[in-house]
């Protein structure tokens, strides 16, 4: 893991733990353990650091040292084995900036709906603009910004 990591664990870990029906289990990109399939309705969070111009060209959510990060794009082809047919929950990218353009680009989320159309056709995605610090916010909190 990235120095931060850690930080970015934990945090994820405390909230599942205090807010289980909301957030539920917590898995780590390219752990041990594999990630399930999300239920039909479930809401799904991705939490990471915050977004640079990865090497696509496209913003992209990770360690902007360049340890590790995904554009919309790979983020859909990463994960979409978790969501399953018929899916309806949202997707909430929570990392800075996950809802912000880099220099002229689509930002993360509108790259991650852009890929996810249509498989998760009525679902919703999100994201964070500028700096966010603390908790991931629950859905419907103000904090989130829907890509459209």
């Amino acid at each position: 893991m990235a120095p931060g990591d850690a930080t970015i664990v934990s945090q994820s870990r405390a909230q599942s733990y205090n807010f289980p029906a909301i957030y539920g289990e917590t898995y780590i990109a390219g752990g041990r353990a594999a990630i399930p399939q999300a239920a039909p309705g479930e809401n799904v969070f991705f939490v990471g650091h915050g977004v640079s111009q990865g090497g696509s060209g496209n913003a992209e959510i990770g360690e902007a040292a360049g340890d590790f990060g995904m554009d919309g794009e790979e983020l859909w082809d990463n994960f979409k084995e978790i969501f399953p047919d018929l899916y309806n929950g949202d997707v909430y990218i929570d990392a800075c900036a996950s809802a912000d353009p880099v220099e002229d680009l689509f930002s993360v989320i509108e790259t991650f709906k852009a890929q996810s159309a249509i498989t998760l056709d009525s679902s919703a995605v999100f994201g964070r603009t500028g700096s966010p610090v603390g908790d991931i916010p629950q859905p419907g909190d103000a904090a989130w910004v829907e890509a459209i």
